[in-house]
């Protein structure tokens, strides 16, 4: 990934994900459900969408120098290998910080393209000094030349996915749902923006793990954090890039309809699932249920694959 050729052929790759009817699940629901096939990006996940955008942004502020500046992310993984993949090719280092949940062939993964991982503990609360967010953004602050990205907070992961969200309306005549987790938050904010400004009366609806609270958060509900094992989308803190006021509908899913959907989707559209877009097609089967009639079309977001992890989830 250090030729100029290589860079741009990664680069020209990311976002060149299809939209694809879902027929057998579609048949098991009642309505038409497409996936927008995020976890066919290059690095294998929707995170490519956002490491792009946020280097660039960076770079068009004068905050990276090739050869001399390193990246700093808190990342459930996706992120950092993204950003672990363009800034080899760009000249930048990448240092990222993780929880311990996150599957070591992740860690593994991250290693291998030359980034520094700290691994930070898993049950810490979101304001402690140790929680992954902090480690990074106290890195950041202490080494020179170190640019924390910040995807949590960062407004060019929200403009990273107007591109996504207009692809999908370009290629679907009508979209009546959008289906996404939210990790930072900047996928679902981002289908939100893009159809409030086209004044399209689509649903916006999260889907969240059992143990997160941000579904809970959207509802009105109090709830504690808990712990579960799906990767890379819920929380135990609400990200500042999701306005809750702009999503439609909350759907919480258990780790074991996660997974159980992981298996169905393989065994009937031969799709291999991470255990993130387990969840969001576990939701799309719960919102199907209920859905006003009117509601005919559905897409989810599936943005990462069984690919990066340890374990055979799917």
């Amino acid at each position: 990934m250090n030729s100029l050729a290589s860079l741009a052929a990664y680069e020209s790759l990311v976002g060149q994900t299809p939209l694809v009817e879902l027929p057998a699940f579609s048949k098991r629901v009642g309505r038409r459900v497409l996936g927008k096939c995020e976890f066919l990006n290059p690095g294998g996940s929707i995170k490519d969408r956002v490491a792009l955008a946020m280097i660039k942004a960076a770079e068009m502020e004068g905050l990276l120098t090739p050869g001399k500046s390193t990246i700093v992310e808190a990342t459930g993984g996706n992120t950092g290998l993204a950003l672990a993949a363009l800034g080899a090719g760009r000249g930048y280092k990448v240092c990222v910080t993780m929880s311990s949940k996150m599957d070591p062939k992740k860690v593994s993964a991250l290693r291998s393209f030359g980034a520094e991982v700290h691994v930070c503990p898993y049950e810490v609360e979101p304001h402690s000094d140790e929680h992954f967010i902090s480690v990074a953004r106290r890195i950041a602050s202490e080494r020179e030349n170190h640019y924390f990205s910040d995807q949590f907070s960062n407004p060019a992961n929200l403009r990273a996915h107007f591109s996504t969200a207009e692809e999908i309306w370009s290629a679907c005549d009508r979209v009546d749902a959008v289906i996404a987790g939210a990790g930072t938050g900047g996928t679902l904010m981002g289908m939100a923006t893009f159809a409030k400004q086209h004044s399209s009366d689509c649903s916006i609806v999260l889907a969240d793990p059992h143990g997160s609270i941000l579904a809970a958060s959207v509802r009105g509900e109090s709830c504690n954090p808990e712990p579960y094992s799906v990767e890379g989308i819920g929380g135990d803190f609400i990200p500042p890039l999701l306005q809750r006021s702009m999503i439609n509908e909350a759907i919480t899913v258990t780790d074991a309809e996660s997974y159980s959907e992981c298996q169905w989707v393989k065994e009937n559209e031969g799709l291999w699932l991470g255990g993130s877009s387990g969840c969001i097609i576990a939701a799309a089967a719960k919102f199907a249920k209920t859905a006003e009639s009117k509601i005919e079309n559905i897409v989810v977001l599936l943005p990462d694959s069984g690919r990066n992890y340890s374990t055979d989830i799917g």
